[in-house]
């Protein structure tokens, strides 16, 4: 039987499933009605779902989201049986998901998905692969130590909040032909390529997020529309913190500080 209950996000708030939304709950050493690994409770989830993974000492697998909608999962640090509430944390996420042979996450032809407190690590692709997507949240995760793109999403929609990329070997968030997208408040440090590198699209909105030690841009913009850069704080990048191409307007670019060169001709402040 599944399991129904709510979930507290420990430091933020608490709220309550509807009755018809089910708790997946995915836990290496699973109980009755639970799932071994994520991909198990993917297949048996049913919209509006949420699946909670529990930290159990173990890495689990990779796993694929393909035409989903209103899908939910959290990385739980404990989850009571008792009181029907489990912790959720999104500092420092203790559930990790780990696949040397590809990405760890690939989210596709989905729509409503959110990512939470899941920390993908040693992936052999992407840390996240998002594509043909639609309102999308990855918030509160920590991506450490990809092959590829820690953030990577093409023809999509979504938000990118609150994550801390760590060590991608290209860059920390890829993006393609995306459209009223945000990227906030994210910590993306030592990238072996652009911090964020943005291609195509429309009305890609970046602000607040400090990006460190990139091993090219802090911040590529190579084309696309609209596109805004706001509050953003780069520092030590190999070559511009703030890089610029065929951008659709200048004004769209400030208030952002940086600690090297920008070629952006916009408000950025030494």
């Amino acid at each position: 039987m599944l399991q129904r209950f709510g979930i507290c996000f420990a430091f933020v708030l608490c709220f309550a499933l509807p009755s018809q939304a089910a708790v997946l709950v995915v836990n290496c050493n699973p109980g009755p009605g639970q799932f071994p690994d994520i991909n198990a409770a993917v297949a048996a989830s049913s919209p509006g779902d949420t699946i909670a993974v529990e930290d159990c000492g173990s890495p689990y697998a990779g796993f694929g989201i393909s035409g989903a909608n209103e899908l939910h999962l959290v990385g739980m640090e404990k989850l009571g049986a008792a009181s029907g509430e489990g912790v959720y944390n999104n500092l420092y996420p203790k559930v990790i998901v780990s696949e040397p042979g590809g990405p760890c996450a690939e989210i596709k032809s989905s729509s409503n998905v959110s990512v939470h407190g899941l920390s993908f690590e040693s992936c052999g692709g992407e840390g996240l692969l998002i594509t043909n997507s639609y309102g999308i949240v990855i918030e509160g995760n920590r991506i450490k130590d990809t092959r590829g793109v820690g953030i990577a999403a093409a023809g999509s929609q979504l938000s990118i909040t609150g994550n801390h990329i760590y060590i991608p070997h290209r860059e920390g968030i890829h993006l393609e032909d995306v459209q009223v997208t945000q990227i906030s408040d994210n910590h993306i440090e030592a990238a072996d390529g652009d911090g964020i590198f943005v291609t195509g699209g429309w009305y890609v909105k970046i602000f607040s997020n400090l990006i460190t030690s990139s091993n090219d841009a802090g911040i590529e913009l190579l084309d696309g529309a609209e596109h805004r850069v706001e509050l953003n704080t780069i520092q030590g990048s190999a070559t511009d913190d703030m890089l610029c191409n065929n951008t659709a307007d200048p004004d769209f670019i400030s208030n952002n500080y940086a600690t090297f060169t920008d070629n952006c001709g916009s408000d950025v402040y030494p």
